[in-house]
């Protein structure tokens, strides 16, 4: 339990969080493209991951309503350097340990990653996630 609040903390300290207006955070963190031809495994949600679909994967769970989580919550994911921004779905849980202890906070499926503007071969971009 304490490695998860520890964990979570140094996320919090490396993204830099700052409060919307409406009471959401938004999280200043860096992006990573999630493999691929890993297409048709079951994500956290229960549904298939499909890399061509815009879906994001978050190191937190979605809220829970009547006992079971509600996953699909809408966020905005904005390219820090080139301004370009997308509406991504979260459907999984997501980076692992080892990457979230690099600063990687979020992962995008590779076309998510390609409409932010990112390259493949780099593997990471600096974006901002706001939920909407």
């Amino acid at each position: 339990m304490k490695t998860i609040i520890s964990t979570i903390l140094i996320c919090f300290v490396i993204c830099g969080i700052a409060h919307s207006g409406e009471g959401y955070a938004t999280y200043y963190t860096v992006a990573s493209c999630k493999a691929e031809g890993t297409s048709g495994v079951l994500t956290a949600s229960g549904k298939p991951y499909v890399e061509s679909a815009l879906t994001c994967a978050l190191p937190f769970h979605p809220r829970k309503v009547n006992g079971r989580r509600v996953w699909g919550q809408r966020y905005r994911i904005t390219n820090l350097r080139t301004g370009k921004s997308i509406i991504c779905m979260h459907l999984d849980y997501g980076p692992g340990k080892k990457a979230r202890m690099r600063g990687v906070v979020c992962d995008l499926t590779p076309a998510a990653f390609k409409a932010l503007g990112g390259k493949l071969r780099d593997g990471r971009i600096k974006v901002r996630v706001e939920k909407i």
